[in-house]
């Protein structure tokens, strides 16, 4: 759903505008006036996600009852990956107005990204409550039963779609999506190419497509597919993640990062995109850069064993800092459920990396580290 935007513009200035706002009867000046500098934060060029959250939260922090306010929160949030945040948000929303269609795709939008598959399909049969015939509530029900390996499931809502607009690009990339779990490969290529030959481009389909085109050796196919992605989309993460994964498998190091650059500046806290940086650094052998990166990909995810490992191994390899990467390494094997001293060392290179360091470390009379730094 769109971001709400103000009724009326604030003046052409650049520090700090002054918003000109409409006065409402029972709405506190203060809440209009933050909404106002929330919508122009996101008219900025490139519009400036951070401070529009941080202004429409002061508007919910005045006035609670602002629900266009909760609608925008709920946008920015799924933008962030901060899914429940937005689920909340919309929620808040249709306390407000129980019936917004908006607000109901938007919670079954972000509860499915999120990983909350019930939440999800009860926000899009609540809209199919409303509108029977709604076929982009039906596309996000088969969606929610493809993700979950439901496929009879979801081929029922796929071909109810199919039935009222039988070039659906959604419906037929799912179906896709279908038969490539399914192996049948030459079908899901078959209808991934249909829906790129559609006026209807889906930049889904495009990138389903790229993918298995990669799989097929493909790759100059594949990259144009999702080059063709991001000039249709600028702002398609899975297209520019798609491109950073292939460069940096063909050790090109330097426009993996690009890539992965352009993807943190869309989703500031995507894993894939914060770990493919931190590779990209390391192979452009920006070595204490990389460190840092992965160390902002453990801050975030604290549960990635593999940035611990490349931590683990940075440190010991590059940086000479043996207890940072012991202490990265013990923090691999705790996540993995394993110890240093009971671990096999002959099938696990952590758990050989670790008693190595540990032997090193006796062997020269440092400290040991109990965790990472």
């Amino acid at each position: 759903s769109a971001l709400m935007s103000a009724a009326c513009g604030g003046p052409d200035v650049i520090v700090e505008p002054e918003p000109e706002v409409q006065e409402i009867p029972g709405v506190p000046r203060a809440a209009l006036e933050a909404f106002q500098r929330g919508t122009m934060a996101l008219e900025e060029e490139p519009p400036d996600y951070e401070a529009a959250r941080g202004h429409f939260e002061h508007v919910v922090e005045v006035d609670p009852t602002f629900w266009e306010a909760w609608m925008n929160l709920g946008v920015l949030y799924t933008d962030m990956a901060l899914y429940n945040d937005a689920v909340d948000a919309f929620n808040q929303v249709l306390s407000f107005e129980e019936n917004s269609i908006d607000a109901l795709m938007g919670k079954g939008q972000a509860a499915a990204l999120g990983g909350r598959r019930d939440d999800a399909l009860g926000a899009f049969r609540a809209v199919l409550a409303q509108q029977p015939e709604n076929l982009d509530a039906k596309v996000n029900i088969a969606s929610s039963y493809v993700d979950a390996g439901d496929y009879a499931q979801a081929r029922t809502f796929i071909n109810e779609v199919l039935v009222a607009e039988q070039n659906n690009a959604a419906a037929l990339n799912l179906l896709g999506r279908i038969y490539y779990e399914e192996g049948d490969h030459n079908m899901a290529l078959y209808l991934w190419e249909k829906v790129v030959g559609l006026d209807d481009v889906s930049a889904d389909a495009l990138n389903n497509l790229g993918l298995l085109l990669i799989e097929r050796g493909e790759l100059s196919r594949a990259v144009r597919n999702f080059r063709e992605v991001v000039n249709m989309d600028p702002a398609n993460v899975a297209a520019h993640l798609n491109l950073g994964a292939i460069y940096l498998d063909h050790i090109n190091y330097g426009a993996a990062y690009d890539e992965f650059e352009v993807a943190l500046s869309l989703r500031p806290r995507h894993q894939a995109a914060l770990m493919g940086r931190a590779a990209s650094l390391y192979g452009l052998g920006r070595s204490e850069e990389a460190y840092s990166a992965y160390e902002t990909v453990a801050s975030n995810y604290p549960n990635n064993s593999q940035a611990m490992w490349r931590m683990c191994e940075l440190a010991f390899r590059d940086l000479d800092d043996l207890n940072s990467a012991l202490g990265w390494c013990e923090r691999n094997l705790e996540l993995r459920g394993m110890q240093a001293s009971t671990c096999d060392t002959s099938s696990d290179e952590v758990c050989a990396r670790t008693n190595a360091i540990q032997q090193m470390l006796r062997q020269s009379g440092g400290p040991q580290a109990d965790g990472g730094s």
